[in-house]
């Protein structure tokens, strides 16, 4: 889920002392872009998701490429890793391999 950018409120008369304002939002504005650009802030929670030992097309619902993900519950000892010769669809889809079955959540930034 996308973080929407901010948008500063600019009064039209600056004589009743709103300068305080426009200083506020300018400096709001720095911290909060400096946020919103964090790829991890625009992630999604993927749960009990079942991965084998050949390649499992997992859907991470981002309407683009994900750029990484965070494996963040594992029920088995496993080493999961992405296949890097499954090349179309990487705006729906993460190819996952396990090195054993397993069920794991995962957050996909």
């Amino acid at each position: 889920m996308a973080i929407d950018k901010f948008i500063k409120h600019i009064p039209k008369d600056s004589s009743d002392g709103s300068y305080d304002l426009i200083v506020v939002q300018d400096r709001l504005e720095v911290v909060i872009d400096a946020f919103t650009r964090n790829p991890v802030n625009d992630s999604v929670l993927l749960e009990e998701i079942e991965i084998g030992t050949s390649t499992t097309l997992v859907p991470h619902k981002l309407s683009r490429a994900s750029r990484g993900y965070f494996i963040v519950k594992q029920d088995a000892n496993a080493t999961i890793w992405q296949d890097t010769t499954v090349t179309n669809n990487l705006e729906l889809f993460i190819p996952l391999v396990a090195s054993a079955a397993v069920t794991v959540s995962l957050v996909v930034f």
